[in-house]
């Protein structure tokens, strides 16, 4: 009898214990999630702000896709690379800037997008890749979709590549590996 009151005892002890920790990381998911939420505004906050320049910018990578693939320069480009492996014009930027944090601060960012012209027979799409592994691509059909689906700092310096005419330094050809 005296051994089974000490055994409910140690049960006791047990159950209080895992309690304990239950709460302590009930307590810590809280914080986290506070945190994850307190960053997110962040970081809304920041692309609002910058908004207007992304629907700009927007805008100027879109009226230029559309006048590039309709120009003499695009076939003068094209038709020789259509005898080689050669898939899409890849227009990239790597973008270095400061984005907010969850603590009130900023952070260095740094993010690789990719838009690529498809050049198969017949196509002219502009697509949107992400750099990152298994990255997602997403054709681009209209500017609001550059808005959904290109960050912020990224359409900015690419639209500002075109404004000032040094777009044809990060445009390159990406070839079909496959062949």
């Amino acid at each position: 009898e005296k051994n089974l009151e000490k055994f409910k005892h140690r049960v006791n002890q047990y159950l209080d214990k895992e309690e304990k920790k239950r709460r302590r990381e009930e307590e810590e998911r809280q914080v986290e999630a506070d945190l994850e939420k307190k960053a997110e505004k962040r970081l809304n906050d920041w692309y609002e702000k910058h908004r207007v320049q992304s629907e700009n910018s927007a805008k100027i990578i879109w009226d230029w896709y559309q006048e590039f693939i309709a120009s003499d320069n695009f076939r003068e480009i094209t038709e020789p690379l259509k005898k080689t492996r050669a898939k899409e014009i890849s227009i990239s930027k790597v973008i270095h800037c400061k984005v907010p944090d969850s603590w009130n601060g900023e952070r260095d960012w740094s993010r690789k997008q990719l838009l690529a012209i498809d050049m198969s027979e017949g196509e002219r799409k502009l697509f949107v890749h992400n750099y990152v592994k298994y990255g997602k691509s997403h054709e681009i059909t209209n500017a609001n979709d550059l808005l959904e689906h290109v960050f912020p700092p990224v359409l900015i310096a690419i639209a500002k590549t075109i404004t000032d005419e040094t777009i044809w330094d990060i445009i390159d050809i990406i070839s079909d590996q496959t062949e």
